[in-house]
């Protein structure tokens, strides 16, 4: 009976040292109803545990640092443009820089209408293969003040 008591009062002093350092005080009292003396042993032998506050932070974004230019080549495939930022070669699919995410202008057009004939005919063209008639050929807009 008293050897009974002793390991109830083990298990007690396991479970109070436990909590008393931060880990739990039903688990260390189970262990020390199975282990007695021996659970109290490891349980003071155990370091502290140390708990941290998480504290959540909303970070602010930092402004995106301007892409160092791209030497431009020096021949577009057809409906290729450069980034007016960044200076990389987009697609003619493209709407937005794939590298910097800049609004892309417009593509130049391919076709016109002829000034004589009204037919379209193509933005280079400086005769309408139509009328046969001489055209100025298309100018590039300048591109907005900014």
């Amino acid at each position: 009976m008293e050897l009974m008591v002793v390991w109830v009062a083990c298990a007690f002093l396991a479970a109070i040292a436990a909590s008393g350092k931060g880990r739990s005080g039903f688990l260390w009292f189970v262990a020390g109803c199975l282990f007695g003396v021996f659970a109290l042993i490891a349980v003071l032998v155990l370091p502290s545990v140390k708990h941290t506050e998480v504290v959540y932070v909303e970070a602010t974004p930092k402004p995106d640092p301007k892409p160092e230019p791209v030497s431009k080549p020096l021949n577009l495939g057809p409906g290729e443009r450069l980034c007016p930022r960044c200076g990389a070669v987009n697609g003619p699919q493209r709407a937005s820089c794939h590298r910097c995410a800049e609004i892309l202008p417009p593509p130049p057009p391919t076709m016109r209408p002829c000034p004589h004939c009204f037919m379209e005919i193509d933005a280079r063209a400086t005769v309408c293969g139509h009328c046969r008639r001489d055209v100025e050929p298309a100018t590039q807009p300048s591109p907005p003040p900014q």
